[in-house]
């Protein structure tokens, strides 16, 4: 990871970061980087107030500027549009993966199904 992009993101963290538990600030003293490779790092972030750690897993995403028609005229608000489609597709995306996924109850009802003497297997396709 580039040196500046990592800075960066370290620079952001203490900007932004709330404690979970007790919503106070940190500071650059209280980040300690645990893990870093390629572009992610795992950060543990120890509050000042309430003394409680929490992990930060950050990640650098490298975005193509051409896959998302930008150009050197485009202004801040076609960038943000677009970003927001991009998010918005994601989002869809998971959750359309989420539906379709066999849940717990559909497993119990198959095993109940399966303990019958007389089942057929048509049955089960009902």
């Amino acid at each position: 990871m580039n040196y500046q992009v990592f800075k960066s993101m370290l620079d952001v963290l203490v900007k932004t970061y709330k404690c979970p538990f007790c919503q106070a600030d940190v500071w650059e003293n209280n980040i300690e980087i645990v893990w870093a490779a390629g572009t992610t790092m795992n950060i543990d972030v120890a509050c000042p107030e309430c003394k409680k750690h929490s992990i930060v897993k950050a990640e650098v995403a490298h975005i193509d500027a051409k896959m998302m028609n930008f150009n050197p005229n485009s202004s801040l608000e076609d960038i943000k549009s677009n970003l927001s489609s991009i998010l918005k597709k994601d989002l869809e995306i998971d959750q359309n993966k989420s539906k379709n996924s066999i849940k717990d109850k559909d497993i119990v009802s198959l095993s109940k199904d399966l303990q019958l003497e007389d089942i057929k297997i048509e049955d089960l396709f009902k």
